[in-house]
């Protein structure tokens, strides 16, 4: 079994800025006061791209530029040509309205379980 810190093949130091992606604009724009469900909603989206793709979707220098670009001036991390390629059209519209620049722009979790992504893991019964 591997250890945590080496789930990536990097030592821990190394894996914290990959996950930085993960982290929502108010959340870097604020300090870390600005952290809501909203922000919760940024990192599904982060989540899911790596779920999808099994691998961290960033190279560290790439997620080290989009951090500062997300907490300087919000533009949305650049999904690589190749990756968008491989992921179904529906995963990569969800992935993209959780990555809502502005917080109070960002879906929430409600609507969220109502795009079209997910509606192909659930009848009407579930939701």
């Amino acid at each position: 079994m591997e250890k945590v810190d080496d789930l990536y093949g990097v030592g821990a130091t190394d894996a914290i800025p990959a996950i930085l992606y993960q982290v929502a604009p108010e959340v870097l724009h604020q300090g870390g006061t600005g952290y809501t469900a909203k922000a919760v909603i940024w990192s599904l989206g982060s989540l899911l791209l790596e779920l999808l793709m099994g691998r961290q979707p960033f190279s560290k220098e790439d997620v080290i530029d989009s951090t500062y670009k997300l907490g300087s001036m919000p533009e949305l991390p650049r999904i690589p040509d190749d990756v968008t390629a491989e992921i179904d059209a529906t995963a990569l519209a969800f992935i993209y309205n959780c990555w809502t620049v502005d917080p109070v722009e960002r879906p929430t979790a409600e609507t969220m379980l109502r795009a079209p992504f997910l509606s192909a893991f659930s009848s009407k019964s579930d939701v």
